[in-house]
């Protein structure tokens, strides 16, 4: 009795095996049917060229640039990408992406940038600061806004630069003092990294007599000793 049914049971296995195999090899012959041309002629009638779109601003930082990231993570896991419509998945997930930049950081308006660019080509920095301060009180245009206010921190930021640079060769007309206090980073990157010649405007006496002050000035009745673990420096040479 079970050599009986086992032979039964292997005998519809072997059926419905042969079945499958037919059933996959009737497909495939259906499908192997349309000659090349027409499958070329068929993507030839579907082509279709999207419109060129607005130019969109991009994440300036990490943390945004991995926030979009996660948002398309979520978002293009629920769309399966399949060979039947390999073009369809590709434009929804072309347009998720364009529409998550151009709806939280805008477009670029090149056109009014060069409207701009022309109007306060010869402005000075203190002509653009009080345009700056007129545009903010009256509300006017935001792109306007940014681009003086941009164009204004360009011309204080070069401004600056020039002075640092202008004549280092003259340090006794220099106020060094002004520099340090104004921009300490930018005082030493352009003064003493790209001038090794030049000297203090006090002597010897007088820096003693200002760091001994200063460091005496923590417990007045003693004098500051200069502790043993800083190197002792050979005297100057003539």
């Amino acid at each position: 009795m079970h050599q009986r049914s086992c032979r039964v049971i292997d005998g519809m296995e072997e059926e419905l095996q042969q079945q499958m195999t037919d059933a996959l090899n009737d497909q495939v012959c259906e499908d192997s049917v349309q000659s090349v041309e027409d499958v070329i002629s068929c993507l030839n009638s579907q082509e279709s060229y999207p419109d060129l779109k607005k130019g969109i601003k991009l994440p300036k930082s990490p943390i945004l640039w991995s926030n979009a990231n996660d948002f398309f993570q979520f978002t293009l896991s629920n769309q399966p990408i399949t060979t039947q419509e390999i073009s369809k998945c590709i434009n929804t997930m072309t347009t998720v992406i364009y529409n998550y930049f151009s709806e939280n950081y805008g477009f670029v308006d090149i056109n009014n940038n060069k409207v701009f660019e022309s109007k306060y080509k010869s402005a000075s920095a203190k002509d653009l600061k009080k345009v700056l301060k007129k545009l903010k009180s009256d509300n006017g245009n935001l792109m306007e806004i940014k681009f003086v206010a941009k164009k204004l921190r360009n011309r204080l930021r070069r401004a600056d630069t020039d002075q640092q640079h202008a004549d280092i060769n003259t340090s006794d007309v220099i106020d060094h003092n002004e520099l340090i206090n104004k921009n300490f980073r930018g005082y030493v990157k352009n003064i003493f990294t790209k001038k090794s010649d030049s000297l203090p405007t006090f002597d010897l006496a007088q820096c003693t007599a200002y760091f001994t002050r200063t460091f005496s000035a923590v417990i007045p009745n003693k004098i500051f000793n200069i502790p043993s673990w800083i190197p002792k420096f050979s005297s100057p040479t003539s």
